[in-house]
């Protein structure tokens, strides 16, 4: 490749995956500053002790030397769960994620992770339904939409989804994710590249709101 950045990016790319290809799926991933951050490829080298999750003692160990007490988990590998095309499946890996957070990662933290859990948005009756589910479980502090919708977010069939996370005091979160194949709208003369930066929003519930005012 001519270009010595996007070689950078593309042998950067090669490296998240176990096996490389011509063309890697992560060519142009770039959130690791082009190598330059590590915890990417280097990650699955790190050793762990028997006998305990191995993602909660990397979490624990990263939260320990930054002197973090408490950490909120977003559903990071579930961010692009909006692009599949049957939305049972959503919902059946969203219930499958879910249960795996609250049953298995949370309960080994010994209290030192909390979580936003993942909701399967494309069906809004199967999103209440993971509300009642799980909402009350310990560690869970509210739950996260993430990517690219179809419905608007204030259609009224979420009503009721909003409704029963307010009842129960839990947060509501908006995760962006990138979709490059998502047309765009801009004059012809103009260029476009559609790479949505991620980003976050978080919207905590009523009694949360009125803690913040006086903390």
């Amino acid at each position: 490749m001519e270009n010595d950045v996007f070689k950078q990016w593309t042998m950067g790319g090669r490296g998240q995956t176990d096996r490389g290809s011509i063309v890697p799926t992560n060519a142009g991933f770039i959130q690791d500053m082009g190598g330059r951050v590590t915890r990417y490829p280097l990650r699955r080298s790190e050793k762990t002790e028997p006998g305990k999750f191995r993602d909660v003692q990397l979490g624990e160990r990263w939260m320990d030397a930054m002197s973090v007490d408490y950490s909120c988990l977003f559903p990071t590998g579930m961010l692009n769960i909006g692009m599949h095309p049957q939305k049972e499946m959503e919902v059946d890996l969203c219930w499958a994620y879910n249960r795996w957070v609250t049953e298995k990662v949370l309960p080994e933290s010994g209290g030192r992770m909390y979580s936003m859990l993942c909701l399967p948005f494309s069906d809004p009756a199967a999103c209440v339904r993971q509300v009642e589910t799980f909402g009350g479980r310990p560690g869970v502090t509210g739950f996260m939409v993430t990517t690219v919708r179809h419905l608007q977010v204030n259609d009224n069939s979420y009503m009721r989804l909003y409704s029963a996370m307010q009842e129960r005091g839990l947060s509501l979160a908006f995760h962006s994710g990138p979709n490059w194949n998502e047309p765009c709208s801009v004059p012809a003369t103009a260029s476009c590249r559609c790479t949505p930066l991620a980003s976050h929003s978080t919207i905590p519930a009523p009694d949360q709101l009125g803690h913040q005012r006086h903390g």
